[in-house]
């Protein structure tokens, strides 16, 4: 089923418009097209639906960031690449930031919203040989302690 997210796509621009008469017109397009479109909507709706604390600190608590401009020392990267059974906090670099995360198995979602990476665009998995591989939002990682993510590179056309 195919949904409309236009109004996804025009909350990112809006988000990057710092003229604030701009802005407000990019709102004013936003609301508009909400208020013809059910699935922008509902998406609009949840979006600026208050905030509940408890749950922003109940998700906050999962994870924590320490600055690292260092690689992973040898202890930290693995080399066994089948998924663990065990889940617990485990450390990762994504752009070069080391992040403790509390659990292994994480969404590519999570991932990039604790990186502070704007959803639709990309992560890469960078593999210990060398290839990368994409992770896509839905994607459920299986995360080894040292393991080195990075935000693909975005290209303009033009």
């Amino acid at each position: 089923m195919d949904r409309c997210l236009n109004v996804v796509k025009m909350l990112m621009i809006e988000r990057g418009v710092e003229d604030p008469v701009e802005k407000e017109r990019v709102r004013a397009d936003i609301r508009a097209h909400a208020n013809q479109c059910a699935d922008c909507g509902a998406i609009l709706d949840a979006l600026t639906a208050p905030v509940d604390e408890a749950a922003v600190a109940e998700w906050r608590s999962m994870f924590t960031s320490a600055r690292s401009r260092s690689a992973p020392t040898p202890s930290m990267v693995s080399t066994d690449r089948a998924p663990t059974s065990v889940d617990g906090p485990v450390s990762v670099l994504i752009d070069e930031t080391e992040f403790t995360i509390s659990r292994h198995r994480v969404s590519g979602t999570e991932l990039m919203e604790l990186a502070a990476i704007p959803l639709g665009n990309s992560l890469i998995r960078v593999r210990e040989d060398g290839l990368q591989e994409l992770v896509g939002e839905d994607e459920i990682v299986d995360l080894r302690p040292g393991e080195r993510l990075r935000r693909a590179p975005h290209f303009a056309r033009g």
